[in-house]
């Protein structure tokens, strides 16, 4: 996605057309992890289970924020992860269960 956006916003140059990569990292709320185990939703739970995911709302806001810049600032690309969350893809520091 990064080289897409990035070949795009060269062919776009000059044009008043910004071009925003968004990179969210564990998002909860979403269907992705319901349709990546095949509707297997106790599995899908687990993924964010001990966790504090970044929201939809989250997202929504950064779009919101990217689109109210004037006109002449260009956001290329953010990339959100919640503080549990390493850049390492699956390292995901969870809370432990208190009893």
């Amino acid at each position: 996605m990064e080289q897409f956006s990035l070949n795009l916003r060269a062919d776009l140059a000059g044009t008043p057309i910004r071009v925003s990569v968004i990179e969210p990292g564990l998002c909860s709320g979403t269907e992705f992890s319901a349709v990546r185990f095949h509707g297997d939703e106790k599995r899908a739970d687990a993924v964010y289970e001990g966790v504090q995911a970044v929201t939809p709302d989250d997202i929504a806001r950064t779009v919101l924020w990217i689109a109210q810049q004037p006109a002449h600032v260009n956001i290329n690309r953010i990339e959100i992860m919640p503080v549990a969350q390493s850049f390492a893809g699956l390292s995901v520091a969870r809370e432990k269960n208190r009893a």
